[in-house]
């Protein structure tokens, strides 16, 4: 049937068809997108009871998570312009409040994921 309208060049069906899907994707990045600034304004909320000064990596981190959230110290590192101390001791804090997990229990090359954003991102 799909050949048949082609040929016949009756485009109206493809045409509503794809706006339909465009629509729909639409949609669903929008509430992506919304449910991620959520989750940013919470994750800053949580970040901001911990008192660390203004400028600290800690709060540089929730930006970075909503894009990429799963992370080593390294690529903090990297990503940030930040020492790897200081890129690692920020990691910590976010898994002592809950923001990051650490999902397997290693000494060198640990891995943190941000499980809230992952959830979002996998929601649709």
């Amino acid at each position: 049937m799909t050949s048949r309208l082609q040929l016949r060049e009756e485009w109206q069906p493809w045409i509503k068809f794809f706006a339909t899907a465009v629509e729909e994707s639409v949609k669903e990045s929008i509430h992506t997108a919304s449910a991620l600034e959520n989750l940013l304004r919470h994750w800053e909320e949580r970040i901001a009871e911990l008192r660390v000064r203004s400028d600290s990596a800690v709060n540089k981190l929730p930006q970075l998570l909503i894009g990429r959230p799963v992370v080593t110290a390294r690529q903090v590192e990297a990503e940030l312009g930040i020492s790897f101390p200081a890129a690692n001791n920020a990691l910590v804090k976010l898994a002592e409040i809950a923001i990051l997990t650490i999902p397997y229990e290693q000494q060198r090359n640990r891995t943190f994921v941000a499980h809230e954003a992952i959830d979002i991102l996998n929601s649709r």
